[in-house]
């Protein structure tokens, strides 16, 4: 069998640099896609000293140049794409009354359109995989929206209706579509969120991580290992018959049917 390649952006660090490591301990070969290219250095670095098969894009998901120009990049470098993680993107802390129209282009350009765009594009090479794998990593509060992400609670809730019809839109070709709906993740994202949320309140970053940990069974928030477990199960044969879910992985902060 050819060795398969995965593309993940926003992939030098966080959930997305997890669900790399995973990917490269099952021998995939991964392509990690950001801005910033001493983090992407430091990540392959990191990826190819544990035996694992790493390269790196630099790239905006903003820009749709810059997407083109990283699907034919892999085209004429590996001739194939088989996995595609959409992992670029957050949403800012904040209601309606506080976001503004900069923060809302801004987000949505970055995450929902950028999701979009990369699955458009990146289609032609997943269908000739024969056996691609979408994974879209989302965030929880598209099912429970939040007043404090009203952001993230919008463009959540559309990538998980995006998720489920590209889903059917594909399953012909025999690609397989899924999200992942992290909660709270112990991410260097989510310590500056912290810091965010602290500024109109009367606790720490550290006491509001800690009351947001309770409000699961489990007592903790999660780890990028917990949302890159799932990625992997989701893209492994033993999920074949799974395609258009949308899970949580919020340790049961979720309490809707």
């Amino acid at each position: 069998m050819s060795e398969r390649v995965a593309l993940i952006s926003g992939g030098s660090g966080g959930i997305g640099r997890e669900i790399a490591l995973g990917l490269t301990k099952e021998n995939i070969r991964v392509i990690l896609l950001a801005r910033n290219e001493d983090k992407l250095k430091k990540a392959v670095e990191e990826l190819n000293g544990q035996s694992g098969k790493a390269d790196y894009i630099v790239g905006d998901v903003c820009r749709i140049q810059d997407i083109l120009e990283a699907i034919q990049e892999i085209r004429s470098k590996y001739g194939k794409l088989d996995i595609l993680v959409n992992c670029a993107g957050g949403g800012p802390v904040g209601g309606i009354q506080k976001i503004t129209d900069e923060e809302w282009m801004q987000n949505i350009t970055t995450k929902q359109l950028g999701y979009i765009r990369f699955t458009r594009e990146a289609l032609p090479l997943l269908i000739n995989s024969g056996k691609g794998n979408i994974i879209n990593i989302i965030g929880v509060f598209g099912k429970q929206p939040s007043k404090d992400f009203v952001v993230g609670s919008v463009t959540n809730a559309a990538l998980m209706a995006f998720t489920k019809a590209v889903a059917d839109d594909v399953a012909r070709y025999g690609i397989r579509v899924n999200a992942i709906n992290p909660g709270a993740t112990n991410t260097e994202l989510w310590k500056e969120t912290l810091k965010y949320l602290a500024v109109d309140s009367e606790l720490s970053p550290e006491q509001i991580n800690q009351n947001i940990a309770d409000l699961s069974p489990l007592h903790r928030i999660a780890e990028a290992k917990d949302i890159a477990n799932l990625a992997l199960f989701l893209i492994s044969d033993k999920a074949e018959f799974i395609t258009g879910i949308s899970i949580n992985v919020d340790g049961g902060t979720y309490s809707g049917i």
